[in-house]
């Protein structure tokens, strides 16, 4: 006769696997509502979501930032979002997971900056898109930046499970915290 017996082990799990490689996907649109005209001037009542809307990526120095193949993005190129791997944005930012992220403070904070990580991988951050709208004559251009904010990422969960035995039910419960990109 096979008897079971309560076990307590621990198990530590680390990071997800290849996270850098993660598929990211950005919608972005506008509308413009009415706007009331003044003196001497005329304004045109319209409004768009994606309609002739051209996206320019950039880094912070302005140049062109590739995410997904390209640095610039049509309307009917978008149309399912732009999409790329999470390291092609944090690139845009100037960054990757194994950047400090004490170099993502501005100088007068840098000396506050206690307890932080070694690097974004194992702290975390939050990802922030700046985007500007500018109208042409030839339709809305976009110009997208990305900028990374350090940030302490933690998940914590527990799951159970009731587990049939001959002499009643037994609960097992796994509880687990999650730090850094998940």
């Amino acid at each position: 006769m096979h008897k079971c017996s309560a076990l307590n082990r621990s198990v530590e799990e680390f990071f997800t696997m290849d996270v850098e490689e993660q598929v990211l996907t950005v919608f972005h649109g506008f509308k413009v509502g009415p706007l009331q005209p003044t003196t001497g001037q005329h304004w045109i009542q319209g409004s768009s979501t994606t309609d002739g809307l051209v996206t320019h990526i950039l880094k912070h120095d302005g140049s062109d930032c590739q995410v997904g193949g390209r640095s610039l993005w049509t309307a009917s190129d978008a149309r399912g979002g732009i999409t790329g791997r999470l390291r092609e944005w944090l690139a845009c930012a100037g960054a990757s997971l194994d950047s400090d992220p004490q170099t993502f403070l501005q100088p007068a904070k840098q000396s506050e900056a206690v307890g932080f990580a070694p690097h974004l991988r194992t702290m975390g951050f939050s990802m922030q898109l700046v985007v500007e709208y500018k109208s042409t004559g030839d339709g809305v251009q976009s110009f997208l930046r990305v900028n990374v904010l350090p940030r302490w990422t933690v998940r914590k969960g527990t799951d159970w499970l009731q587990l049939p035995g001959r002499s009643g039910s037994h609960i097992a419960l796994r509880k687990r915290t999650a730090m850094g990109v998940a």
